[in-house]
């Protein structure tokens, strides 16, 4: 007897020491004692082929599924390398983020040693303001002395000139000794 696959799978089996195989919506011829046992067996086995339009049907079920396997592997690829690109767009933001602290650290060092410099610049101004005050100070004595100094040359010169000019007496010598 023929009977039919009524699937689009091969269909395979052993039966009273014999093996079968069918092909997709195939037929085989099958001694008629064993198609009593192939129906209890539940084997997708018909007496009459499939219709065409089962078949269309069935193949556009198969295409519809591999095209949902392809899209579904598709938006697979899609979504892994979106966290790959994901992971490493926050890799990038936390080595920016330590740079962004590095750098708020090193402001405020920087601000820190501003500070101290703006005091030391203070400072030195200050001192500067003193060591000038001193030195205009010093500059007054030392014209102070140079003028008394002058004065004394001056006196020297004259107290010389008449030493110069007085007549040299004569040394008298003591005879009574």
């Amino acid at each position: 007897m023929k009977l039919f696959n009524q699937t689009d799978r091969n269909l395979r089996w052993d039966m009273s020491g014999k093996h079968f195989t069918v092909e997709p919506y195939g037929d085989i011829d099958v001694p008629s004692d064993l198609v009593e046992h192939i129906k209890l067996r539940g084997l997708p086995l018909g007496i009459t082929s499939v219709t065409p339009e089962v078949k269309a049907s069935k193949s556009l079920e198969q295409a519809s599924e591999a095209a949902r396997k392809d899209e579904v592997a598709s938006l697979n690829k899609q979504l892994t390398e979106a966290v790959a690109a994901e992971k490493l767009t926050l890799s990038e933001l936390e080595k920016a983020l330590a740079k962004i602290v590095g750098l708020e650290n090193d402001k405020a060092g920087l601000s820190l040693e501003l500070g101290n410099a703006t005091e030391k610049h203070k400072s030195l101004i200050a001192d500067h303001a003193a060591l000038t005050k001193l030195s205009e100070e010093q500059a007054k004595e030392l014209a102070i002395v140079k003028e008394e100094l002058a004065r004394a040359k001056a006196v020297v010169s004259e107290v010389k000139k008449a030493e110069e000019k007085k007549p040299v007496q004569p040394q008298v010598q003591n005879k009574n000794k």
